[in-house]
């Protein structure tokens, strides 16, 4: 085997298992692949490596903005969050309120209702007075005529 064929066939293994490291990395590792690209060009493959790299930055920036993405909305998805415990927290003591209001309502209704049904009870009995006023004025007044001699 000749030194050139030894040469190519150690390049073929390297980059081979070059490849499998880049391809085993997150991407998150974009710098470390960007230190990858002049080893390639020491092989002759620069490129196809400054292509793949572009294709990598391209994704990595890609990455980037939708990461900036999902903090905007995690940041608004915790004021949310936030807004709906403070508002679930006012829920709560309105409700309490309206259980405390709505008994004291009842119970207004229920003293109105006594109090009425009282109110007519008089009443009645005020009527029921007035009638046996009027009899026995009635009844005096005939007594107290004169001409009538039931004596």
């Amino acid at each position: 085997m000749s030194l050139h064929s030894k040469t190519q066939s150690w390049t073929l293994t390297v980059v081979a298992a070059l490849r499998d490291v880049l391809l085993s990395l997150p991407f998150c590792c974009c710098l470390c692949l960007i230190r990858f690209s002049t080893f390639f060009m020491m092989f002759g493959l620069g490129m196809q490596a400054q292509a793949i790299f572009d294709g990598i930055e391209e994704l990595c920036s890609k990455r980037d903005e939708l990461n900036r993405q999902i903090q905007q909305e995690e940041e608004e998805k915790g004021h949310l969050q936030h807004d709906i415990r403070v508002l679930t927290e006012k829920l709560r003591r309105v409700n309490e309120s309206l259980v405390r209001r709505h008994s004291v309502r009842t119970d207004f209704d229920h003293t109105i209702g006594e109090t009425e049904g009282a109110f007519m009870k008089i009443l009645e009995s005020c009527q029921t007075l007035l009638s046996v006023i009027k009899k026995e004025a009635g009844n005096l007044g005939k007594a107290t005529e004169p001409g009538r001699k039931d004596h």
